[in-house]
């Protein structure tokens, strides 16, 4: 399953009950994960990526701790 950013964005707004903003523009070529090789070892996700998006949600709602790191989503040549 190939998810955009900004439907992930979209949807956590719906949850959350805000419009989210964007800067800039999308680039024309995407960075993608090929997950085949962990889905040919372990099968298909289980949970659909609308329910962790839901999880999320509710972790993020309950103010329930994470690690604080940055997720350098920003990045593009690899260099993190």
């Amino acid at each position: 399953e190939t998810l955009r950013v900004r439907w992930i964005a979209d949807r956590f707004g719906e949850l959350f009950g805000i419009e989210p903003r964007f800067e800039g523009c999308e680039a024309e070529t995407a960075l993608l994960n090929d997950s085949s090789l962990c889905c040919s070892l372990l099968g298909p996700p289980s949970i659909s990526a609308r329910q962790l998006i839901q999880w999320q949600a509710e972790w993020i709602r309950a103010d329930l701790p994470t690690l604080e790191k940055p997720t350098c989503f920003e990045v593009r040549d690899g260099v993190f």
